[in-house]
C-alpha cells in the first residue's frame, strides 16, 4: 500500500503564532475592536456582532486614594463591560490587574504593592457582553506618594471623672497628614489591643476626649488608643487603666424646713438629719425663680451629717428665694429635695408675737435671752425656742440698764424697782439675783459706772439725784434737783451725768452733772415731759424722749448743748440704737407705732405700726431683730430690721 508523507511547512507555524500575539497584545481577554474617545465605527470579530460600538470616555479616567503602594483608577464606558488594567514603569506595561469580569458602566480597579515614589504608566481595557475589546489610547500615568511609614502613636491620658458606671478619657492629638481615624478599645485585663473590644471610632482627629459608659462598679479597666492612616497603618498609644469606684446606694429625700429665722436679708435654713451610711455631703442650692437644679447658686456644701442648719446671707429685702437641698452620697450621686420657696423680710415686718408678757416695762437681751420688767415678775425668754418663764419678784420692777463703758459687764442687768426701792442686781449667766441695793425714796432710773466702783439712781420726787457704793451699797453723795426727775445716763467719753428733769412749763430740762455730784455744768432745753434718756454708741450723743412733744431732743454729751430734735410718733417712751450707731428706735407709747431715725441723714426713716402701746424695746444681739413690749397686749412683738 502506498504511503502518502505530508510534509508540515514552519512558515505557517509562524504566521499562526504571530497572530494569537496580535489578538492577545490587550493583557485582558481578546474579542472584537473598539476605540477610546473616537468616532463610532464599524465593528467586527466577536461572538456576535452588534450595532453599538464599545467606547471607553477616556476624559473620566481618574486616579485617586494614592498611597506609597496603591491607588485606585477609574473609567466610564458607555455600555456595561469588564474591568482591567495594564501598568508598569514604563509603557510596555509590564503588568496586568485581574479583569473583574462584572459588567458596569463606572469602572473601578485598585492597584497594590506599588513601589514608592514612582511613575506609573497605565492603560485602561474594558470588553463588553459580545467580547468587543476597548482600551484607553492616551498616555496616562500616576506618581506613588513617597514611602509611608506608619502614624505618630499618642498619648492617652489617665481616666477622669471616674464614677460608678462611667469614666472619661482624653488623650493628645495626632499631627499626622494622612491621619484617617483614632480607634479605641477596651478590656478588663492589661493585655488591651485591637483584639480587645472596640468601644469607638473617630474619624475627627480634633476630637481628642471620650465618656466610656455603662460600665460596671469597683472594676478595673485598660484602655488603648490606636491611630489610624489612610494606608491603614497603625499605631497604639500608652495603655491607662481607670477603676471605677464602689455602687453606692441613692440617698433618701430630705425637705428643708421652715427657716428658722429670717431678716431682710438672709434666712437660716434647716433639715432633719441624714442617718444613711452612704451620705457624703449636704448641697443647698439657690434661685431667683423656680426651677432650682445644679446648674443653679450653690450656697454652701456641709460634709458633717450633724450640721442640719445654716445662714444664707447677702439676700435682697422683701424678695422670694426658692431652694433645693441635695444629698450627695459617696458615689457621687444626688438626691433632690422638693423644692422650698422662703422670703427675706421687710424692713418693720412683724415676724413673731409672744403673749404672756402682762403689762411689761423694760426689756434687755443677754446671752440669748430677753429679760423683761414686769409687776411682781421678771420674765425671761429664750430667744432660740420664744418660750418663756418668769421669776417672781414683789412689786413694780420697771427699768433695766447695763452698767456704761466698754469694760462693763454684759452678764449683769440693773433693775429699778420702784416699791421696794432697791436696785436689783440679776446675774444673766445664772438667772438668779446676785443682790439688792438701796435707791433712795422713789427711784424710776439707774446708772451704772462699774469701772468706778459707783451707781447714782434719781428720786423722782424727792428731786435728789443719789451716788452709792457698788459694793456695798452705801451712800456716797446727793445732790438735790427737784422734783420730777425721770431719768439719767451717764457719759462714755468723760465722767459726766445727764439727768433729765419735767418742768410744769411746756419745756423741760436735761443737766449735765460731773460724777462728783458738784454744780451742774450744763443746761439743755428738751421738749415737753422728758421720759427717758439714751447715750449713743459711740458716747457722742444723747437722746431724750420728749413724752408730751412727741419729740426727741438730741444733745452733745461732751458739752451739754442741744444739736438738734426731731418730731416722733405719740408719746414717745423708750429708745435704743444699733450698734453700728447707723439707726436709732424710738417707742411711741401712745401712738402704737415705731420710729426709725437715721443718723447719718438725720431724718426719720420709717415708721410702723405696733401692737397698742410700745412701751419699751431693745435690739438682738446682731441688731437685725426688734423686741418691743406691747403694754396693752401683754405680749413682745419681734420686727424685721434693715441692716
Amino acid at each position: 500500500m502506498k504511503k502518502h508523507i505530508i510534509k508540515f511547512d514552519y512558515k505557517y507555524l509562524f504566521y499562526l503564532v504571530l497572530l494569537m500575539f496580535i489578538a492577545a497584545s490587550s493583557g485582558c481577554k481578546p474579542g472584537g475592536g473598539g476605540g477610546v474617545g473616537s468616532p463610532i465605527v464599524e465593528i467586527s470579530g466577536g461572538e456576535i456582532p452588534h450595532d453599538q460600538e464599545l467606547i471607553i470616555d477616556e476624559s473620566s479616567i481618574s486616579v485617586d486614594r494614592i498611597t506609597d503602594k496603591s491607588c485606585r483608577i477609574y473609567w466610564k464606558t458607555n455600555v456595561p463591560a469588564s474591568s482591567c488594567v495594564e501598568y508598569g514603569q514604563s509603557m510596555n506595561y509590564d503588568k496586568t490587574s485581574i479583569e473583574d469580569k462584572n459588567m458596569v458602566l463606572d469602572h473601578y480597579v485598585e492597584l497594590y504593592s506599588l513601589l514608592p515614589h514612582t511613575r506609573f504608566y497605565f492603560k485602561v481595557i474594558s470588553s463588553d457582553a459580545f467580547k468587543h475589546l476597548a482600551q484607553s489610547r492616551k498616555e496616562i500615568y500616576f506618581d506613588t506618594w513617597d514611602q509611608n511609614f506608619a502614624p505618630s502613636a499618642v498619648t492617652l491620658n489617665a481616666a477622669e471623672n471616674i464614677t460608678s458606671n462611667s469614666m472619661s478619657l482624653s488623650w493628645s492629638q495626632s499631627y499626622d497628614d494622612d491621619f484617617l481615624r483614632y480607634e479605641l478599645y477596651r478590656d478588663t485585663t492589661s493585655a488591651v489591643s485591637f483584639m480587645s473590644s472596640k468601644i469607638s471610632t473617630i474619624t475627627t482627629k480634633m476630637q481628642t476626649a471620650y465618656d466610656d459608659s455603662n460600665l460596671n462598679p469597683n472594676t478595673v479597666y485598660y484602655y488603648v488608643l490606636y491611630v489610624i492612616d489612610t494606608a491603614e497603618l497603625t499605631t497604639p498609644s500608652n495603655i491607662v487603666s481607670g477603676t471605677t469606684s464602689v455602687q453606692y446606694n441613692a440617698l433618701t429625700k430630705i425637705n428643708l424646713k421652715e427657716p428658722t429665722r429670717k431678716t431682710t436679708d438672709s434666712m437660716v435654713l434647716t433639715w432633719d438629719r441624714c442617718n444613711e451610711a452612704d451620705f457624703a455631703s449636704y448641697r443647698i442650692y439657690r434661685g431667683a425663680k423656680p426651677g432650682v437644679d445644679t446648674l443653679a447658686t450653690l450656697e454652701i456644701e456641709i460634709n458633717d451629717p450633724n450640721t442640719t442648719s445654716v445662714e444664707i446671707s447677702n439676700l435682697t429685702e422683701d424678695t422670694t428665694y426658692y431652694f433645693k437641698l441635695y444629698l450627695k452620697n459617696k458615689g457621687t450621686v444626688f438626691t433632690a429635695s422638693d423644692e422650698a420657696a422662703f422670703k427675706t423680710c421687710r424692713n418693720g415686718e412683724l415676724k413673731k408675737s409672744v403673749s404672756g408678757v402682762y403689762y411689761g416695762n423694760d426689756i434687755k437681751i443677754a446671752n440669748n435671752k430677753a429679760y423683761i420688767s414686769a409687776y411682781d415678775a421678771l420674765y425671761i425668754m429664750d430667744l432660740s425656742t420664744y418660750a418663756l418663764t418668769s421669776l417672781d419678784i414683789y412689786g413694780q420692777n420697771d427699768r433695766i440698764r447695763f452698767a456704761e463703758g466698754a469694760s462693763a459687764s454684759a452678764n449683769k442687768l440693773y433693775i429699778v424697782n420702784r416699791t421696794a426701792k432697791e436696785i436689783i442686781v440679776f446675774n444673766t449667766s445664772t438667772d438668779s439675783i446676785e443682790k439688792r441695793l438701796p435707791a433712795g425714796g422713789s427711784p424710776v432710773d439707774v446708772a451704772v459706772d462699774e469701772s468706778g466702783g459707783y451707781y447714782y439712781t434719781v428720786d423722782f420726787h424727792e428731786g435728789r439725784l443719789n451716788k452709792y457704793y457698788l459694793s456695798t451699797g452705801s451712800a456716797a453723795a446727793s445732790k438735790y434737783l427737784g422734783p420730777q426727775l425721770t431719768s439719767v445716763v451717764k457719759g462714755l467719753n468723760n465722767t459726766d451725768l445727764f439727768v433729765s428733769k419735767q418742768l410744769t412749763v411746756s419745756t423741760s430740762e436735761v443737766y449735765m452733772i460731773p460724777s462728783t455730784l458738784g454744780g451742774i455744768t450744763a443746761t439743755a432745753v428738751a421738749g415737753e415731759q422728758p421720759v427717758y434718756l439714751y447715750m449713743d454708741r459711740g458716747g457722742q450723743t444723747v437722746y431724750c424722749a420728749n413724752y408730751k412733744s412727741k419729740s426727741v431732743t438730741r444733745i452733745n454729751a461732751l458739752t451739754g448743748a442741744v444739736l438738734d430734735s426731731f418730731d416722733t410718733g405719740t408719746e414717745p417712751h423708750s429708745i435704743v440704737q444699733t450698734s453700728n450707731g447707723k439707726y436709732t428706735f424710738i417707742a411711741n407709747f401712745g401712738g402704737a407705732s415705731v420710729t426709725m431715725y437715721e443718723n447719718a441723714s438725720g431724718g426719720v426713716k420709717e415708721t410702723f405700726a405696733d401692737g397698742k402701746m410700745p412701751r419699751a424695746l431693745e435690739l438682738s444681739s446682731d441688731g437685725r431683730e426688734l423686741f418691743v413690749i406691747d403694754y396693752e397686749d401683754h405680749a413682745v412683738n419681734i420686727y424685721a430690721i434693715r441692716k
